[in-house]
């Protein structure tokens, strides 16, 4: 084998200079950078050829081990799958909380959204020994507009929680849906995180952990990029904290699927190309559902098993091109996290409504880069689209949700009235042309 590659030695190194030089004369005088270099969304370049030159001495490698964290509606739900130990539910009502009580089920890891209400039933009844309670009160605001109860009331709350199980919980996925680029993702994430441990005293003796959720996309290189550059930036910030400890969730996201029947076949590749970058990102945990997919979520959890048993994170650690975008989405979202910080941290931002017209800067610009590509013609919807238009809502709110919103919904509601247009004048002419003939 020695002998086969001894061969390369027989050519000498071509350097970057030289590489480019060779370009440039091909390009006939066309200017490189227009030409061969491609700025994402996210503005990162995206260059012809990578070698050690061009990319950044860092190392970005790390080993995780992901887990399916597999999405169930109820408890009974928890014992019945006895082939998984790790399940998230988004809501629990008291009498299952009182079931939970009850039920050695230990051994089990079980995710639970808490509200408001019921963080402190599961104080009561010790169950957070039991469970990880996700309760984020940030995000709730950032959500909804409102906190679950009011500020004073929902941080002594999480007060009371940490104390009891020593996590944070960041849930950074709305973000995405609503159309913000990874770098503003990952900022915005971080500045949460700080308002979160201003709140607190750091003991060395007591441990942290610190759970992040993120959507992916299907933008597989730049969304293992994202999950890598968090987690380089939280082990370099936090390098001297011993106990800290960071998990990520992700899941992919509905921000491009689209509800028109003729893209059916490109949801299903785009949600498996979203659970692919979740786990060759190093993920600790892997939630496989996703927009009216319930049918399909076996599917989808067979085929996360698959390449979790397949992959070998350390198929991308040492690549050029996954270092130079990785420590550009670093570098940049550090610098995003920082302005924050110096304006008064994340809750201020919102309350200025700086975040909030930020995102939709960058969504603005993807929904008119999706506006000049799509084909004008008429498609047909989903049987059951009006189910997942957003709902308006009339409540006062204290500061401008965050709201999602896919990129193909313009079209699609565009679409569906069109559709209710013509299929109302259908009926009055049937009206009047049966009202005719009674006559």
């Amino acid at each position: 084998m020695k002998d086969k590659l001894a061969v390369f030695d027989k050519f000498s190194a071509i350097s970057t200079k030289q590489w480019k030089q060779k370009i440039q004369f091909l390009l006939n005088g066309a200017d490189y950078n227009q030409q061969c270099v491609w700025q994402s969304h996210e503005e990162i370049s995206i260059n012809p050829f990578y070698n050690a030159e061009t990319t950044s001495d860092k190392k970005f490698h790390s080993s995780r081990n992901t887990r399916v964290l597999l999405p169930v509606q109820t408890l009974q739900e928890v014992i019945e799958n006895a082939d998984f130990d790790y399940f998230i539910i988004n809501n629990v009502s008291e009498e299952e909380i009182a079931t939970l009580a009850e039920k050695e089920i230990s051994f089990k890891t079980i995710w639970i959204s808490a509200s408001f209400d019921n963080v402190s039933k599961f104080v009561e009844n010790q169950l957070f020994e039991k469970v990880i309670l996700g309760f984020d009160p940030i995000g709730n605001l950032s959500k909804t507009g409102n906190f679950y109860k009011n500020k004073i009331d929902d941080f002594s709350q999480w007060k009371l929680l940490f104390e009891k199980q020593r996590i944070i919980y960041i849930d950074a996925s709305f973000f995405a849906e609503a159309g913000a680029t990874k770098i503003q993702q990952i900022a915005y994430a971080f500045s949460i995180l700080s308002e979160y441990l201003n709140l607190v005293e750091y003991d060395d003796n007591q441990s942290i952990k610190v759970f992040v959720e993120f959507t992916q996309q299907a933008d597989f290189y730049l969304e293992i990029a994202k999950i890598k550059a968090f987690r380089w930036i939280f082990e370099s910030v936090f390098s001297e904290f011993q106990n800290i400890e960071l998990q990520i969730i992700t899941r992919p996201s509905s921000r491009n699927i689209s509800l028109f029947t003729s893209d059916e076949k490109n949801n299903e590749i785009r949600h498996k190309w979203a659970l692919q970058s979740g786990i060759f990102g190093g993920s600790d945990y892997l939630v496989p559902c996703g927009l009216f997919y319930q049918k399909n979520n076996l599917e989808f959890i067979d085929f996360s098993q698959k390449i979790i048993q397949n992959t070998n994170e350390n198929w991308i650690n040492g690549s050029f091109f996954f270092g130079n975008s990785i420590s550009q989405m670093a570098q940049k979202s550090l610098t995003l996290w920082r302005e924050i910080e110096k304006g008064g941290g994340y809750l201020s931002a919102l309350k200025q409504h700086i975040i909030q017209r930020k995102i939709k800067e960058k969504a603005v610009q993807s929904q008119t880069l999706f506006n000049e590509k799509i084909v004008n013609k008429s498609l047909n919807l989903h049987e059951k689209v009006f189910d997942y238009f957003p709902k308006k809502n009339l409540q006062k709110t204290l500061v401008e949700p965050i709201l999602s919103k896919r990129i193909s919904q313009e079209r699609e509601i565009s679409t569906y009235l069109e559709y209710k247009k013509i299929k109302l004048n259908l009926i009055l002419i049937l009206s009047f042309a049966k009202w005719n003939f009674t006559k």
